[in-house]
């Protein structure tokens, strides 16, 4: 299905593609997440994830959690929703079926940041009184957490995060 109308790039190349959509239609205040997985796109806040499909937004299925101030990571065809006022996770499948639990439950507490190092490996850095801790979540398996070293000067809440190669091929987690 078309996930929404793509239109050539300002430099009229056919490779690169702008995206445009019709608003959001409800408030999404508390830290929402946005995911394209297998196609679409996904977006989930408080006690639901709605799907974009047909030009307009769609309820796709509950959350086991109210979810505000939370973040996500994508594993194949289902999301995985990381805590915000709970430290519970849950798998969100793309193709309509419920929620599922998730493989652990995070350390780190609301208004967090995820950085998705593979298909299978996140970073959670900071969060409310969690500011300092940084982990490292397997998503598939036995779903280890391994804490990592902790953020120097102070810790985050309400940060954002990335991850990217220096020129030595080591990986930079901002």
């Amino acid at each position: 299905p078309e996930v929404a109308n793509f239109e050539e790039g300002e430099a009229g190349n056919p490779e690169e593609k702008s995206c445009v959509l019709d608003d959001y239609p409800r408030s999404m205040g508390g830290g929402p997440t946005a995911d394209l997985v297998s196609g679409q796109l996904v977006a989930c806040y408080g006690p639901m994830c709605e799907i974009y499909n047909g030009g307009e937004w769609n309820r796709l299925v509950a959350t086991r959690e109210t979810r505000f101030y939370h973040t996500s990571a994508v594993n194949g065809d289902r999301i995985l929703l990381i805590g915000g006022l709970s430290r519970s996770t849950e798998w969100i499948p793309v193709d309509g079926s419920p929620s599922q639990p998730g493989p652990f439950e995070v350390r780190h507490g609301q208004n967090h940041c995820t950085v998705q190092l593979s298909p299978d490996t996140i970073v959670v850095t900071g969060g409310f009184e969690s500011e300092e801790y940084v982990t490292e979540y397997k998503l598939t398996g036995d779903a280890t957490e391994t804490a990592l070293t902790s953020m120097k000067y102070g810790g985050r809440s309400y940060h954002a995060c990335a991850a990217y190669m220096d020129g030595g091929g080591n990986q930079v987690i901002l």
